[in-house]
């Protein structure tokens, strides 16, 4: 028997739980309740059920209501359950299978077709809930990924902003200090600008003066050309007397 495979069998009538459970004790473990109301107390406790075999007509709490509380707490998706009925009411089975029931097993059981049909459906159950839990731990894992690449993204934007932060705070500063450059180059220009004003008026003065030393320097060498003249006529008249 495997442990880990376990039947819920809901009956009111004993004789009916003690056949079913003569049927399954060996390859199964069994549960046994006695009415709808411990059904739902067992199936909420979180043990792990492979099938329900539920009566419908129950007093107090019969079939149907046990379906809708698997229903309202979501236990219909994942465990099969197999109505155990003599009874011929086709809008209660209806009902029944509206709210999730997988088959009806009508009374008196055939034993080996009935083993063999909850069996195949335990099985058929098992891997799909198995499928469920593996591409759910696959979804899980892609969920994380995604969540470290949007961590990632996320640094990198905030890198990304801070270095044009940066490189904005270096680009006002050098537009700064291109301005100051630039300011201190026009006003180095404008200081040549006045040199070279300055060394024009100097040039033109110079050549003013110039041309006046070679006014005066020529004067000189007349009243010197005509002084000689003089002595050189007396000289001439005093060798004559």
């Amino acid at each position: 028997m495997d442990n880990s495979k376990t039947i819920l069998i809901v009956d009111d009538v004993e004789i009916n739980r003690a056949v079913l459970m003569e049927i399954f004790k060996d390859e199964y473990k069994i549960i046994e309740a006695e009415g709808g109301r411990q059904a739902i107390e067992i199936i909420r406790s979180g043990i792990e059920i492979s099938a329900v075999l539920l009566d419908l007509l129950m007093p107090e709490v019969n079939g149907l209501d046990v379906l809708r509380d698997m229903n309202e707490n979501g236990k219909i998706e994942s465990i099969p359950v197999f109505l155990i009925t003599a009874a011929d009411s086709e809008e209660m089975l209806m009902e029944a299978y509206d709210m999730g029931a997988i088959d009806v097993i009508r009374k008196p059981f055939l034993v080996h077709f009935l083993r063999c049909r909850i069996q195949n459906v335990i099985e058929l159950f098992r891997h799909r809930n198995k499928l469920e839990e593996v591409v759910a731990e696959q979804v899980k894992n892609l969920a994380n990924e995604s969540a470290k690449a949007a961590g990632k993204t996320t640094e990198l934007i905030e890198t990304t902003v801070s270095v044009m932060d940066r490189s904005i705070a270096i680009a006002d500063e050098t537009a700064e200090n291109m301005s100051a450059v630039m300011t201190d180059a026009k006003a180095a220009t404008e200081k040549m600008e006045q040199i070279v004003e300055i060394l024009k008026k100097d040039a033109l003065q110079m050549r003013d003066m110039n041309e006046n030393v070679v006014e005066v320097s020529g004067a000189v060498d007349n009243n010197s050309a005509t002084s000689e003249e003089t002595a050189a006529v007396s000289e001439e008249q005093k060798t004559q007397v």
